[in-house]
């Protein structure tokens, strides 16, 4: 394994592909690619698919590769990348009505009850997110929405990056006390 090899220096390999070093991309594609491949395998319970995806994970990496050099914590970065595409690929086949699905827990989730409560907690996160105070919001839609790192959201609206990370914080604890509460309303008989 690369990580046990003395010369393998991640943070290295990270800035040489930010500088568009495929060859540092393609070991550090050699270094992740079966831990990619068998996560991804666990959700979508199909080889070819798993592949694919892992292929589209490698690829997302490679187009935001000017980021890597500042990512202090990469298999942290990639397992949010894996779960996000993960999650992703289940919500779109929770979605297809072009026939049932095969794997036991999307047929479950695929239930119409199970797609009103989805729908149901969907919307509420909706409205909650739109409770959040408008610079809050917007921190929180630049970083949960289209991805931006705190350094990134920090640079673009020309603030401080503990600030981000402040408006993150509050507004994750906002909507998780928010979810909580609207829950367990609907819970009681």
């Amino acid at each position: 394994m690369l990580a046990d090899n003395p010369s393998y220096n991640e943070k290295e390999l990270l800035l040489r592909i930010a500088d568009d070093d495929t060859r540092a991309f393609a070991r550090l594609m050699g270094h992740y690619s079966s831990m990619v491949y068998g996560y991804l395998l666990r959700y979508v319970k199909d080889p070819c698919v798993a592949q694919e995806l892992a292929q589209d994970v490698f690829l997302k990496i490679w187009h935001h590769r000017k980021r890597l050099g500042g990512i202090a914590n990469f298999p942290g970065y990639l397992y949010v990348a894996l779960r996000n595409t993960a999650a992703n690929t289940l919500k779109e086949k929770l979605l297809k009505t072009d026939g049932p699905p095969t794997d036991a827990i999307v047929s479950l989730l695929a239930a119409p009850a199970s797609k009103l409560e989805y729908e149901e907690l969907a919307n509420t996160l909706s409205k909650a997110i739109d409770q959040l105070p408008p610079r809050r919001k917007e921190i929180f839609k630049l970083n949960r929405f289209e991805g931006l790192t705190y350094e990134e959201i920090a640079q673009r609206l020309n603030i401080a990056k503990s600030t981000v990370k402040e408006h993150m914080t509050e507004s994750l604890q906002f909507l998780r006390e928010h979810l909580k509460e609207e829950l367990d309303t609907a819970m009681m008989p």
